[in-house]
């Protein structure tokens, strides 16, 4: 999750790390303190398996750590701001926090690709072990320091597939000029072999497909590509 960067929500980015805080929070309910509240605009739709199910699973664990102080409310994408600009309104202050993923934000600088999905990259426990051990976290903090956002990371899946398309794939010269969703640097990757691609959030890629603007896309794992009408279509 990522969330503006003013003093008293860098602290709150804390306390989502510490189990710790239920015993205090529970104390501070009896006094009627009010709940401080987080709206959360997300890049996926909450019906999507694993990246739009997980930010409830997160709200609900935060609410209940805190004895229900805290509490992060996420909103369905374009409900605040268009699906994909959601990491940008957080650091432009239109909102407080964002669902999405560090690739969002990569026209601001590429090297932000790297804290998202990298084509042919380690695997979980490698980039766990960079980002907690060997100073990934640190860098991406400091780099989105500059643009006034505080990213917490929440959660993780595996390899991505190749895509879904809309006709058989032998050989190379079979994506030449297939208009194509694809993400972040593995958009990079299949430029190279002739394919025009578009940055798209998820709730559009289907929309996209049955108009006939697109020609294959390629998004995250097949759990959350099945059933595409029921998952994608909000």
């Amino acid at each position: 999750m990522i969330v503006r960067a003013s003093p008293r929500r860098l602290f709150l980015g804390w306390l989502v790390a510490c189990c710790a805080g239920g015993l205090f929070f529970q104390a501070a309910l009896a006094n009627h303190e009010p709940a401080i509240e987080i709206q959360v605009a997300s890049t996926f739709p909450t019906a999507m398996p694993i990246l739009g199910s997980a930010s409830l699973k997160l709200s609900q664990k935060i609410e209940l750590m805190s004895a229900g102080r805290l509490l992060l409310v996420p909103f369905e994408p374009n409900t605040l701001v268009p699906a994909p600009e959601t990491v940008n309104a957080v650091s432009d202050g239109r909102v407080s926090g964002a669902w999405a993923g560090a690739g969002w934000f990569a026209r601001h600088d590429s090297a932000f690709n790297m804290f998202s999905s990298v084509p042919f990259g380690p695997d979980i426990g490698e980039y766990l072990a960079w980002m907690y051990h060997g100073g990934g976290l640190e860098m991406a903090r400091e780099m989105f320091a500059e643009y006034n956002v505080y990213n917490t990371p929440c959660g993780m899946f595996p390899p991505e597939a190749s895509g879904w398309f809309s006709k058989e794939i032998t050989e190379i010269e079979d994506l030449r000029g297939l208009r194509m969703r694809f993400f972040g640097l593995g958009a990079q990757v299949i430029q190279r072999f002739g394919v025009e691609t578009q940055q798209l959030a998820p709730g559009d890629i289907l929309a996209e497909l049955q108009a006939g603007r697109l020609d294959a896309a390629e998004f995250s794992l097949p759990a959350m590509d099945v059933n595409p009408g029921d998952k994608l279509d909000h």
